[in-house]
């Protein structure tokens, strides 16, 4: 959803892909670094035929949080995540590019598999981005796979 003075509010559909590594402390995440592509629809256009261009281009994002445990066995975790990211983007079907800084929280769900290293992630991400005049805020559903290098005990 993009928003501008003297504008209505006008959605956009947003595609993403992202790889990342962090660090698990025993009740906190201290550091998670994410770097990942993503491309953003043009907006459907108001009343008056105006709308908010596409734009597609890469994101880098520091983030922190706690996390907390809800079973005895820690097979499952919760955390809460905020930071903040750069990207730069083009606008589709134009040379002008942007860079621009994002607000990011995430709340997920991590389930780990029995007698494995690897993990289920199912992630609420939602990003605030800050393109001049021009504020988006987008928020989705992330699935994702994880691993711990040195098995669940890095988790834990």
């Amino acid at each position: 959803m993009s928003f501008e003075a003297g504008r209505d509010a006008l959605p956009h559909w947003e595609l993403s892909t992202r790889i990342g590594a962090e660090w698990a402390a025993k009740r906190w995440i201290p550091l998670r670094f994410e770097a990942g592509g993503f491309r953003v629809s043009p907006s459907r256009p108001d009343a008056s035929l105006s709308l908010f261009k596409g734009f597609d281009g890469y994101r880098f994002a520091l983030l922190t949080g706690p996390r907390f445990f809800p079973d005895a066995s820690r097979r499952m975790e919760i955390a809460a995540l905020g930071g903040a990211a750069l990207s730069a983007a083009r606008y589709t079907n134009t040379t002008l590019v942007i860079a621009y800084p994002s607000l990011l929280v995430e709340g997920r769900f991590l389930i780990a598999f029995p007698n494995s290293p690897y993990h289920g992630i199912l992630g609420v991400p939602v990003e605030l981005m800050f393109r001049g005049p021009v504020l988006t805020a987008s928020a989705g559903v992330e699935l994702a796979f994880g691993m711990s290098f040195g098995g669940m005990g890095n988790r834990r």
